[in-house]
């Protein structure tokens, strides 16, 4: 790609190409994908790292391996799209692309700093 787009301008008055849905729109949607990969990805690290470097984390995570896994399954000229996968619920983007994200993520932290001792139980059981 380049970078015509970027700071999403120009994009206030164009339609995605082939449809008639207006691009910021769909750009909100690809976004709800972004913002479910983080959130399943916190599950691995909860008690392990700080917010602020998770949050970091993020920032760094979501232009460097979802974007472009997002580009390779639903974009145009995606290999995994020439291969003729098909993915319409995000099974490939989002689960197993945070799925292996959070295993790494989890490996490379370590276990968690107050790991569960005898006589420690979860604070809420159905939660957990």
């Amino acid at each position: 790609g380049d970078f015509r787009y970027v700071g999403l301008r120009g994009l206030e008055s164009q339609l995605w190409p082939g449809t008639t849905i207006p691009a910021l729109l769909f750009m909100v949607f690809q976004l709800t994908f972004a913002i479910i990969g983080v959130a399943i990805i916190s599950g691995s690290v909860v008690g392990r790292i700080r917010f602020s470097a998770y949050a970091i984390f993020s920032a760094f995570w979501l232009p460097l391996v979802y974007a472009p896994v997002c580009h390779w399954v639903w974009g145009p000229g995606g290999w995994i799209d020439a291969m003729g996968a098909k993915d319409f619920a995000g099974g490939t983007v989002v689960h197993e692309c945070t799925a292996v994200s959070a295993l790494v993520l989890a490996l490379c932290v370590g276990k968690r700093q107050e790991a569960a001792t005898e006589g420690q139980q979860a604070h809420n059981i159905p939660f957990v």
